[in-house]
């Protein structure tokens, strides 16, 4: 093309330009010049005619055809996630009648079971190394009363066999079986809350890390081979309801004892340790002999 053609196409762009206003052809319009070569004999003044368009801009297709394929799936929307709860349950249809409350100086401090009409089974955290008998009371589930003769520690189990002065004579009170199998994962249990009012949980054994979790905050949580962990509530007001000596049942026999009461986060897989009296057979046993020889 000449340069004759070119130099009059600019002049052409530029004379639309400052009619139209440089902000409204910026804005609305675009310039779109034409070139054809021109294949005739120029004419003796050299000047051809020069084909020019004015569009506006949105009738302008890119050239670049969009590389980005259209969303065609359609978008499901997510469904909160739930966590199930784990209730709390009426005690009322499970037994009661072997529960206790332990009591120092006429305070509640734990709980525990009654495993013979005169022997009952505790944590061992909720005394000090050398207790003193006679500040300790045991209440029974119908309101009464019993002196303490003598408090036997297990280190090992933590565990404390507590001796009564007396037999109960109250034929209401039945003492609880010892569990007879070793406890394992997944089992299905009953876990006793007894803090406020008597409550209990179905839930199950889990692993240890989980209580290994809920404790992780407190230094003074030994987690041993002679404990297990079963799963507490997910609703912390719930979880907070169990109590040191409380006693966890499998098919209706006494398998754990609460150790170190609850350590509870809301919505967290909570759980709390228990002592297994299965591996504790032979330390129960000696106590029980010593009991039968008094």
């Amino acid at each position: 093309m000449s340069p004759t053609v070119k130099l009059f196409g600019l002049l052409l762009i530029l004379q639309l330009s400052n009619c139209c206003g440089k902000k409204k052809v910026q804005n609305n319009f675009k310039l779109s010049v034409n070139f054809q070569p021109y294949k005739g004999k120029l004419p003796a003044n050299g000047v051809v005619r020069i084909i020019e368009y004015i569009l506006p801009v949105k009738h302008i297709k890119s050239k670049h055809k969009s590389t980005k394929k259209p969303n065609t799936k359609k978008c499901k929307r997510k469904k909160p996630c739930r966590k199930k709860l784990i209730q709390l349950r009426s005690v009322s249809p499970n037994p009661t009648n072997f529960l206790i409350k332990v009591l120092q100086n006429k305070q509640i401090i734990c709980s525990g079971a009654l495993i013979t009409t005169k022997l009952a089974l505790s944590s061992s955290n909720c005394f000090s190394k050398n207790p003193s008998p006679s500040q300790f009371q045991l209440q029974d589930t119908n309101k009464g009363l019993h002196a303490v003769d003598q408090i036997v520690l297990s280190s090992s189990y933590d565990l404390a066999a507590l001796l009564l002065t007396n037999h109960l004579k109250d034929s209401s009170i039945q003492p609880l079986k010892l569990c007879q199998q070793a406890i394992e994962a997944k089992q299905n249990v009953s876990l006793y809350m007894t803090k406020v009012r008597s409550n209990f949980l179905r839930t199950q054994i889990v692993e240890n890390a989980v209580c290994k979790q809920s404790f992780m905050q407190n230094e003074f949580v030994f987690i041993t081979s002679n404990m297990f962990c079963a799963q507490n509530s997910n609703v912390a007001a719930d979880c907070e309801k169990t109590l040191k000596g409380d006693p966890l049942l499998h098919n209706g026999q006494l398998c754990g004892i609460n150790v170190y009461g609850p350590s509870c986060i809301e919505n967290a897989p909570n759980g709390d340790l228990y002592a297994n009296i299965f591996k504790a057979r032979d330390f129960i046993e000696d106590v029980k002999r010593s009991v039968a020889e008094t």
